[in-house]
């Protein structure tokens, strides 16, 4: 303030309860209109509460899932650029329930809803803690299989995936059957671009797709 004449900025400050909220807070220099010295200081503040939960609200509509509250793509991208700074063998994997328009067609809203938090809880119990998973789509899961790279070990981790995912899901009496598609691409082997590396996955499980349901697929190098 002294030196430029105003300041301005975000700080935390402190209710009489005890609390603490955001606030934007200005402070001016107040000179004698006559005498040009100065008498005073000037605070000027803004309860930033209602815009930070604004905000934040923002942020998590844009940043995870409404129905699982896992990561959207944006997110676990970021997510990744800080696991591949830890880890060197890294796999991903893009799994999608192929027929889930039609179990959405059929099942309605809440039921497909359901079904979508069944297979995130499948999915997780597979998942070590520093593995990631996110969700693309509304049919569309994505994982970020650390430490990986031995191919005996994986495939028994996707089979072992599939067959969980196959077992029947029970909703209020009905039961459902998925079928999945899954893609996988290597870090570092078919790319380090973290973007270079979703599109590689997609495009093996796009050729699981049209080989049939059920199954996974590696990406090739053409």
């Amino acid at each position: 303030v002294n030196d430029y004449g105003s300041w301005q900025g975000e700080i935390l400050d402190q209710r009489k309860d005890g609390t603490t909220y955001p606030r934007y807070l200005t402070v001016s220099k107040v000179f004698d209109s006559k005498s040009k010295e100065l008498i005073n200081y000037l605070e000027v503040f803004e309860d930033l509460t209602s815009a930070k939960m604004i905000e934040a609200t923002i942020d998590k509509i844009k940043n995870y899932d409404e129905i699982t509250g896992l990561p959207t793509q944006m997110l676990f991208e970021q997510k990744m650029k800080d696991l591949i700074k830890q880890y060197d063998n890294i796999t991903l994997i893009i799994l999608q329930i192929t027929n889930f328009d039609t179990l959405y067609d059929n099942l309605g809203k809440t039921f497909g809803a359901e079904i979508i938090k069944e297979v995130t809880n499948r999915i997780k119990a597979f998942l070590n803690e520093e593995d990631l998973i996110g969700k693309f789509h509304r049919d569309q899961f994505i994982v970020a299989r650390v430490n990986s790279s031995e191919k005996l070990e994986l495939e028994h981790f996707l089979n072992k995936l599939l067959c969980f995912l196959q077992e029947s899901i029970d909703i209020r009496g009905k039961k459902s059957y998925l079928n999945i598609s899954i893609g996988v691409a290597m870090f570092q082997e078919h790319s380090a671009d973290i973007e270079k590396l979703i599109d590689f996955a997609n495009i093996a499980k796009n050729y699981a797709i049209q080989t049939g349901d059920n199954t996974y697929v590696y990406y090739e190098k053409e």
